[in-house]
């Protein structure tokens, strides 16, 4: 895994990079998985990555949980398709 291996790794710290930019180049949201340090989400800071989420920022929680504790701007309700495309 690349982000277990920051910040310590050169070859994890030089794929990381190419795969931020590459993405920031497509206009795409980083968003960095299994982090669980503070070196690790400062490194990935310091790579450009945007957002980063795993045990460093919060062990799994059950979504009754989640709703809960998480600030309601992060929280959005999905679009449902109308009832007649839904049963199709």
């Amino acid at each position: 895994p690349l982000v277990a291996d920051l910040p310590e790794s050169p070859y994890s710290r030089a794929l990381v990079s190419a795969l931020v930019d590459m993405g920031r180049e497509l206009g795409l949201s980083i968003i960095a998985a299994g982090v669980s340090s503070a070196d690790q989400a400062t490194a990935l800071e310091e790579l450009g990555c945007q957002i980063v989420q795993g045990p460093w920022v919060s062990p799994p929680l059950e979504v009754a949980t989640f709703l809960r504790q998480a600030p309601s701007s992060l929280i959005w309700e999905r679009p449902r398709p109308p009832e007649n495309e839904s049963t199709k």
